[in-house]
């Protein structure tokens, strides 16, 4: 039996939270995402890079074009923000949020709408109202991982 495609939320902080991420890099950014999930063999549904954080919402086939698509965003993104802005780094944890394959489309229309979101709540509240609370033990939870 063939595992059911899983639907993977990546919520990437970079710090120090005081220094934005620069609208140049917010593009390759965005362009290096699409290309390590396209090389995973991942689905991108969506992406938003915002000031301080980074969206990414996939779909992927098997628990290892997950993982590999996972480690090339991180790698890429880091490469990224090191050449454009040496003094700005990815947080070493990653929020994760493993989703059931119907839930994608309905995330992807939230992270779209990152910016007037992000008129109203900071990241950290973003954590709290959204993603955090689907961590007590249901099928779609999340975890916090160290990408070292």
């Amino acid at each position: 039996m063939q595992a059911e495609t899983v639907g993977v939320h990546l919520l990437l902080l970079t710090e120090p939270s005081t220094i934005a991420i620069p609208g140049s890099a917010r593009v390759l950014l965005t362009q290096g995402i699409q290309r390590s999930v396209k090389e995973a063999k991942g689905e991108l549904y969506a992406t938003h890079v915002h000031s301080d954080h980074i969206h990414v919402l996939m779909a992927c086939k098997t628990d290892d074009v997950a993982t590999d698509a996972i480690e090339r965003i991180l790698h890429t993104s880091a490469e990224t923000l090191e050449l454009v802005e040496p003094l700005l780094t990815l947080q070493t944890e990653v929020h994760v949020t493993l989703l059931p394959p119907w839930h994608l489309e309905i995330l992807a229309s939230f992270i779209r709408d990152q910016t007037e979101f992000h008129k109203r709540f900071t990241v950290h509240e973003e954590l709290e109202r959204v993603f955090l609370p689907n961590m007590q033990g249901t099928a779609a939870g999340s975890v916090i991982a160290s990408s070292n």
